[in-house]
């Protein structure tokens, strides 16, 4: 991972960049933007085994349990620039930081016109 790839904290911008500006950090697919600029907020409940997890019947947290956090933000260190990063919050979580996530959401083919955004910003402090 170089600053050419990804939106992290080795840029310097410690701010969202546009979607794409980063195109050298494509995947395969060519897909953009699957690491850092923003977190990826799952409805996943965080388990710390996550074999126990998807041996769950019912995976839906409610209330303030933790969630999954993927793929790093602009404030992220290497480490956590990657698609494979799995951590956790909580989704009440009204910090001081400058964290920000993102919710991805499905539209579902019976009800297109009630799903016109297909992201969500939670919150940018």
């Amino acid at each position: 991972m170089t600053p050419n790839h990804a939106n992290y904290a080795d840029t310097s911008l410690n701010a969202t960049s546009t979607v794409g500006a980063f195109p050298r950090g494509a995947s395969d697919y060519e897909l953009l933007d699957m690491s850092g600029n923003v977190f990826e907020w799952c409805a996943t409940e965080w388990q710390e085994n996550y074999a126990e997890y998807l041996k769950k019947e019912n995976n839906q947290p409610e209330g303030d349990a933790r969630r999954v956090l993927r793929g790093g933000s602009f404030g992220s260190d290497d480490r956590l620039v990657r698609c494979a990063y799995r951590g956790w919050y909580f989704p009440l979580y009204r910090g001081n930081d400058s964290s920000v996530f993102v919710w991805c959401v499905r539209c579902s083919p019976i009800f297109p016109k009630l799903c016109t955004l297909r992201t969500l910003v939670l919150w940018s402090l």
